[in-house]
């Protein structure tokens, strides 16, 4: 596919939160699916320089054998953002990838939600199963299980571990098969897998209500940091806000815990990604809509939260970002040696977001160590566009990846679907900002 290159040029005084924007670039972008949805739900740089996304296909144009329900969807592109392959994996059933991570052996393995059970892998019939593959680097199956219980399961995150194992963690609401125990209606759910796919352990964490994991990172010490949801006040929880509060979990390398955090106020309060920072301490970003607690400056309905933990769990600071609409952040890297980018989406158009081209729009936040914003930008159309994951490039450059149903505005092209899927790499970015702010 001919590589798009557009040039976004924005020049824009925003007087309430104080930004002057400068120049970005979108250096390539492709909006991929057929006639039916397609999705992005994960994106990771590979070591030739290209990119794996990860997500969901409905359509049968852009990949054959497409499955009516919806199939696990890979592609694969060169660091130019051309399709170098693209393949699908399912059944007569729903299948959708969460994430993808890059193997030492050049590989991949991607963790997936399937209510499959007649495809070439061992499946209950049930309301669904986390599904783990461990793929070549042609994208070709070289194992393929299905982990769970005879109710809700899913595995929404990876990381391989240095013994070329994985660990894995969601949440389940089984307490049969593969689960050893369930503590309530969900517990959190850690499994590490050998190299070839055979489990070696897995727990549970949680009280007696709801309780789900989404992120997981691997820390210095070997061990591991993952972040999610929370609605229990007992069990591995040690105290709730009210409603749901922002969980943090900090496990060994053998999966025992070593300490849990519950953050938040009187309303919902989610983490859905995390990373370590430079200090050994946790970055988890998600949403908020409380307004007590330990949420500070809440602007309306949703706010994007970003929380900072020390290496022991303790707070150190929170920032609520957003506007009067819905905002929320779905992953979060570190920016090199200066900071994080925050990415996800927003259909607020004031406050903190300085335009919003239309229904929900793309939005990049980045931060300082110390959490103060350096700059944001939105990218998008007239309708709905998300991202759900970003990843560094070259030349402190970086790719996100999500979904978009516009035709219009920064997005190039759009199938039929109702969503495509929308991988774009943003490349100089440039900000300045009021003194004062």
């Amino acid at each position: 596919m001919k590589k798009q290159i557009f040039l976004l040029v924005i020049l824009l005084l925003i007087t309430s939160a104080g930004f002057i924007k400068g120049q970005s670039f979108i250096e390539w972008q492709h909006v991929l699916g057929g006639h039916k949805m397609a999705s992005a739900r994960d994106v990771v740089s590979t070591p030739d320089g290209g990119f794996i996304v990860a997500g969901q296909i409905e359509s049968d144009m852009a990949i054959s054998e497409a499955c009516i329900y919806g199939d696990i969807w890979l592609t694969k592109l060169s660091s130019r953002g051309n399709v170098e392959w693209q393949q699908n994996y399912g059944s007569s059933g729903f299948d959708e990838a969460y994430a993808v991570v890059c193997t030492n052996d050049g590989g991949y393995v991607v963790t997936a939600l399937s209510a499959s059970c007649d495809f070439n892998y061992s499946g209950r019939i049930n309301n669904g199963d986390a599904r783990v593959l461990k793929l070549n680097g042609n994208g070709e199956v070289e194992w393929d299980v299905t982990l769970g219980g005879s109710e809700f399961d899913i595995l929404n995150s990876v990381v391989q571990t240095s013994d070329n194992g994985f660990v894995l963690a969601g949440f389940t609401e089984s307490s049969d098969y593969d689960i050893a125990m369930n503590k309530g209606k969900a517990d959190g759910w850690i499994v590490k897998l050998n190299q070839s796919g055979d489990m070696e352990w897995q727990y549970t964490y949680g009280g007696s209500d709801y309780d789900e994991l989404y992120s997981i990172t691997q820390t210095l010490d070997g061990g591991f940091a993952l972040c999610g949801y929370t609605e229990s006040c007992n069990g591995d929880v040690s105290k709730n806000h009210g409603s749901g509060d922002l969980w943090v979990l900090k496990i060994d390398n053998k999966g025992i815990l070593e300490w849990e955090k519950s953050l938040g106020g009187g309303n919902n309060d989610v983490g859905y990604a995390l990373v370590q920072s430079a200090d050994n301490g946790i970055l988890v970003v998600g949403f908020t809509e409380s307004v007590d607690g330990h949420v500070s400056n809440h602007h309306d309905k949703e706010d994007v939260w970003i929380v900072k933990l020390d290496v022991s769990g303790n707070l150190e600071w929170e920032k609520s970002m957003g506007g009067s609409g819905y905002d929320t952040a779905t992953s979060v890297i570190n920016s090199g040696s200066d900071g994080y980018i925050v990415t996800g989406w927003t259909e607020s158009d004031n406050g903190d977001i300085g335009i919003n081209k239309g229904g929900s729009d793309i939005w990049i936040v980045k931060l300082n160590y110390a959490g103060s914003v350096e700059w944001e930008q939105t990218i998008g159309g007239s309708d709905w566009d998300v991202a759900c994951s970003v990843t560094s490039s070259d030349n402190n450059s970086f790719v996100l990846a999500g979904f978009t149903s516009s035709s219009d505005g920064d997005v190039n092209k759009h199938h039929t679907g109702e969503w495509n899927a929308w991988v774009v790499k943003l490349n100089n970015i440039s900000f300045t900002m009021k003194t004062g702010n």
